[in-house]
């Protein structure tokens, strides 16, 4: 199956293919939205949320009211956010471009989420190709695997982002969904996303203010949420650091095993153009992965190391790693903190911290907070990397059985949640109909941009080899979104 992009820019035509993503071919351009100046969520059928993610991307469905389960692309929940362009232009996205990028990691894009909104194109392989286009490769696979699962088109579909996107990264999220083929998309921030999971656990009381503690494979998010009769909203300026995240705990684990080896061997690692180097090198980062995951219950790992050479085994300990990633974990619950008073709630009167993404599960992320928030609920049920996708099912569709959630409002056209997005308050969310109400109200006294604040981390470690930088938003050349975007989307009261 192959689709041809068409020349947008500095882009070039190229052919992508998702390799082994069977399902129709959807690319195309968005539909205009203006045709319906209120966009009309189903209520049956089956429900697909994407948390598209820096590091990994998962997809959760929910079908008729049921609850929510993830679902797998290629054998795994998790798909990593990576593109891949071979000698003909075709794109390979997820767990194979990860594999063909061992022995040509110049033709790979790890992490886009990053440069999404950037109109710079990204050149691979010689052929320069538009962010949109590499990220509904992804969007596409995921969107085709979820298709194949179900047997039919999704009737309602979510996207989340992080709250902290202006309207031109969402705009370009947006773009990449039309372009895979993902039609009427409400977005969503990935933090009310997290809240809406766990309010339908817990239950959050009317008026309270819960915060989520995001840390994930690239990034590192802060959110504060009130929980209102018709869901959550976004209170003060969601903050946090777009160079904090498990990745960088791999690189800093990385670099102890290394410091290990000798001195030859961990210079090849580190600089080697051979194939079988390259391999290792790749080689060495999954086995880390792997024990920084183990060491989160168990005191120590073992990590593999499968040199040109020969076979080698080095032990890690809990204590070796925390001592690692205790100053910026502990800068990371300084930056939750400041969030907090920023938006005007003392943080002793939360009524929990959410944990969510994959570094979150470190035993050291969740003693920090009780420490730094004692009397304060500090919650992480289920798996924390698939908890913002399964809360993105409850926004769109008919409410789970037999959870009492109030239904969601109608979802604002693209034309109009980008007007409205314009001119509401940055640091407050809400939900479609409220933002419409308010619109003119508080365009006249609120800023435009959505910024971060809160105390500096420390200088940021190693370099994730492959990770773009990231990008500076800019408003693309007349771009409208082609989904509705939600950003206090209803929850559970």
């Amino acid at each position: 199956m192959t689709t041809r992009t068409e020349p947008h820019g500095d882009t070039t035509n190229a052919d992508i293919a998702r390799r082994g993503a069977p399902g129709g071919d959807r690319l195309g351009s968005a539909p205009d939205p203006s045709d319906d100046p209120m966009t009309s969520l189903p209520t049956s059928g089956w429900t697909l949320a994407v948390d598209f993610g820096t590091s990994f991307t998962v997809a959760a469905v929910r079908v008729d009211g049921r609850p929510a389960e993830t679902i797998e692309i290629a054998g795994e929940r998790r798909v990593p956010s990576v593109v891949f362009v071979d000698d003909d232009g075709a794109l390979y996205v997820g767990r194979a471009a990860e594999d063909l990028a061992l022995g040509r990691p110049d033709r790979a894009v790890r992490a886009p989420k990053r440069r999404l909104g950037d109109p710079v194109p990204v050149v691979l392989g010689g052929r320069r190709f538009r962010t949109v286009d590499l990220v509904a490769a992804l969007l596409g696979h995921v969107r085709d695997e979820a298709v194949r699962h179900q047997g039919s088109e999704p009737a309602s579909v979510c996207l989340t982002h992080p709250a902290t996107w202006d309207g031109a990264r969402r705009r370009a999220l947006a773009d990449a969904a039309a372009a895979a083929g993902l039609a009427d998309v409400v977005l969503l921030p990935e933090p009310v996303a997290a809240a809406r999971a766990y309010a339908t656990e817990v239950g959050v009381p009317t008026g309270a203010h819960v915060a989520v503690y995001d840390l994930g494979g690239g990034t590192f998010d802060t959110t504060v949420l009130r929980a209102d009769a018709d869901g959550f909203t976004v209170v003060g300026r969601p903050s946090g650091d777009d160079d904090l995240g498990g990745e960088l705990f791999d690189e800093l684990l990385v670099d102890l095993v290394g410091s290990r080896l000798a001195p030859d061997a961990w210079d090849r690692l580190c600089s080697s153009d051979e194939v079988p180097w390259r391999r290792a090198a790749a080689a060495l980062r999954t086995e880390v992965r792997r024990a920084k995951e183990a060491l989160s219950g168990a005191p120590y790992a073992e990590v593999l190391l499968p040199l040109p050479d020969g076979m080698a085994t080095q032990r890690v300990t809990r204590a070796e790693l925390e001592a690692l990633v205790a100053p910026y974990v502990d800068a990371s619950v300084r930056v939750l903190l400041a969030c907090v008073r920023d938006a005007g709630v003392d943080p002793a009167t939360l009524a929990a911290v959410h944990q969510v993404g994959g570094a979150s599960r470190m035993p050291i992320v969740e003693r920090t907070l009780a420490a730094a928030l004692p009397g304060v609920s500090v919650s992480r049920r289920g798996d924390p990397k698939t908890v913002v996708a399964m809360g993105a099912t409850l926004a769109v569709g008919p409410a789970p059985q037999p959870a009492a959630l109030v239904p969601p409002t109608e979802a604002m056209s693209a034309v109009a949640a980008t007007e409205a997005m314009s001119a509401l308050a940055p640091t407050e969310a809400m939900s479609a109909v409220a933002a419409t109400e308010a619109m003119s109200a508080v365009a006249a006294t609120e800023p435009a941009a959505l910024g971060g604040t809160g105390s500096p981390l420390p200088p940021p470690g190693p370099a994730v080899p492959g990770a773009a930088p990231g990008a500076t938003p800019r408003t693309t050349d007349g771009a409208r979104p082609a989904a509705a975007t939600v950003d206090g989307a209803p929850g559970a009261a």
